[in-house]
């Protein structure tokens, strides 16, 4: 992920929750499950280094391949990310894991040496072609790296366009913005009692029903933070005299807040995403590097056998 891309800053923001243990509204599920065959794939990678190697997990996240070596007895760990929270969430996890928080383009590859720098879907954020000088600098002589990456037309990606769609069909219903001030004339209408603050209720409750038209329709298509937002503001309507103004609008307001930075998220992962001659530039520029580098392969997963990424695989001569 680069400094200033803002889908770096929601992933901060995300592995900061996760971290704190503070959750945002809900959310149906994205991408895939790392499965028993994804799991093997990357013990075999690891198993092939001796306990005392160096290995680094190139935007680790919360973790998902420090695990696997964590748990196979290797104690030489560094996890790199540019949150933070996911920092936190690694070393809370993993003791002694050693932790930098950097973009990639940014590491200082004379203090940062590995024999293994592997990465699950992490580190084509920062943009692979970006990220390949640093890289390479940092794979010592006989040292490998080994990636799983987004694949611009695979399962994943097709189930990001269709969050990334479903955020947006969220949007242009109005409802929660319509909800937000239809909320705050309510409540002054019912405060004051004025006929101006009474016509000014009377015209957000209009604009309001005219958005709950199209949110019910969205709900009514399965769309799951529709519900949530749908059925929330009207509990909320029903039991006003027991919240605050601050506290519905707050809540309307997250929600809001949290389809913003869903969005975020998959834009970033789409635009992360290889497709296949991305991926054999990659290789080629570690190739130019001085790198051995094996041909792109496409990981497969889930019972259709449906492809989720690219395999990238190079390593440094002795």
């Amino acid at each position: 992920m680069t400094e200033t891309s803002s889908a770096q800053n929601e992933w901060s923001r995300y592995w900061a929750g996760r971290a704190s243990g503070v959750e945002g509204p809900s959310r149906e599920g994205l991408g895939f499950a790392a499965d028993a065959g994804l799991e093997a794939f990357w013990r075999d990678v690891i198993s092939e280094w001796p306990k005392t190697a160096m290995i680094a997990d190139l935007a680790c996240g919360d973790g998902a391949l420090i695990a696997h070596a964590y748990q196979m007895g290797y104690q030489d760990l560094t996890g790199i990310d540019v949150a933070q929270g996911a920092i936190d969430l690694v070393q809370a996890k993993y003791p002694g894991v050693k932790g930098i928080v950097s973009p990639i383009e940014a590491l200082d590859a004379e203090s940062a040496q590995f024999d293994l720098m592997i990465s699950q879907f992490g580190f084509e954020y920062a943009g692979a072609q970006s990220c390949l000088p640093a890289i390479a600098e940092m794979i010592r002589p006989g040292g490998r790296f080994c990636a799983v990456v987004h694949m611009a037309e695979g399962e994943i990606a097709r189930e990001c366009r269709g969050h990334l769609k479903a955020c947006r069909d969220l949007d242009d219903t109005g409802y929660l913005p319509a909800a937000i001030e239809a909320f705050k004339a309510l409540f002054l209408a019912e405060s004051t009692g004025t006929a101006e603050a009474n016509e000014a209720l009377v015209e957000r409750l209009k604009v309001m029903a005219e958005a709950r038209s199209q949110i019910v329709a969205l709900m009514n298509d399965g769309h799951a933070m529709a519900r949530q937002a749908l059925t929330g503001a009207e509990t909320m309507f029903q039991r006003r005299r027991n919240y605050l103004l601050e506290d519905i609008t707050g809540w309307l307001e997250k929600l809001v807040e949290e389809n913003a930075a869903h969005a975020e998220r998959m834009t970033g992962m789409l635009e992360a995403a290889l497709s296949e001659g991305d991926a054999k530039d990659f290789l080629f520029g570690l190739e130019a590097k001085g790198f051995v580098v094996r041909e792109a392969e496409i990981l497969k997963q889930g019972a259709q056998n449906a492809p989720v990424g690219w395999i990238l695989n190079a390593q440094r001569p002795a």
